[in-house]
């Protein structure tokens, strides 16, 4: 989480309300406070590339594993 709120630019934590009692807690991170649905976009389009990247590199490994034999 902490990753992806890093490159979409977001902070986490901060204040929140639980049984409405405002809880005060700190900010992580030094972006903005609420995803926007271009963030969540983005965010679906980084999981997609990254499982595809997951994909080749275990595709690699394997036909460098099969070439040993």
């Amino acid at each position: 989480q902490a990753a992806f709120a890093g490159a979409l630019g977001l902070a986490l934590g901060g204040p929140y309300r639980r049984g409405g009692v405002t809880i005060t807690e700190t900010w992580i991170g030094q972006g903005r406070a609420r995803a926007s649905s271009t963030d969540l976009n983005r965010a679906a389009a980084m999981f997609v590339v990254a499982t595809l990247l997951l994909a080749a590199l275990l595709a690699l490994l394997m036909a460098a594993l099969a070439s040993l034999r």
